[in-house]
């Protein structure tokens, strides 16, 4: 748990830090500038705030997993010496932390990015890489919250 809140925090710190260069990305994907050739241009979005929603999105996500992945490391540790039923319940806000990046990360951008603006063509400038990433996060996190979500007896 605390490693998935040290991904939220440390990662929604670094975007804050590069706004312009997450903005920059955001705006690359929402433009669909890399896959030129697309049928679906029509879809290309160049509203700088529709821009700023979609990067706020992925930071305001990862803040939120951050923070309710803190609070739960926090009860794990309290609940620690306790029952099983309350160190399971301590796990509960973590695991909803944990969750809205896995919702950030698919939807984001499996969905919207790779699906609607088709960033899934872009194999030279950041589409490739982007959901590389994006699938490397989920897995983790994803596994870890497998784990993490057993019940403790």
């Amino acid at each position: 748990m605390a490693s998935i809140a040290l991904w939220g925090l440390l990662g929604g710190i670094a975007n804050l830090m590069a706004y312009q260069d997450g903005y920059s990305a955001v705006a690359f994907t929402f433009s669909m500038e890399g896959a030129e050739n697309a049928p679906g241009m029509w879809r290309a979005v160049h509203n700088p705030l529709l821009i700023h929603i979609g990067f706020a999105f992925i930071w305001l996500s990862k803040f939120a997993t951050g923070l309710l992945c803190s609070i739960s490391v926090v009860q794990l540790w309290n609940a620690r010496n306790t029952t099983a039923e309350a160190f399971n319940a301590a796990k509960t806000i973590g695991l909803v932390g944990a969750g809205i990046s896995m919702f950030m990360l698919f939807f984001g951008f499996v969905v919207i990015s790779g699906s609607y603006f088709e960033l899934w063509r872009d194999l030279v400038t950041m589409g490739y890489e982007a959901h590389v990433y994006a699938f490397i996060y989920f897995g983790f996190i994803g596994i870890l919250t497998l784990f993490i979500s057993q019940d403790d007896k």
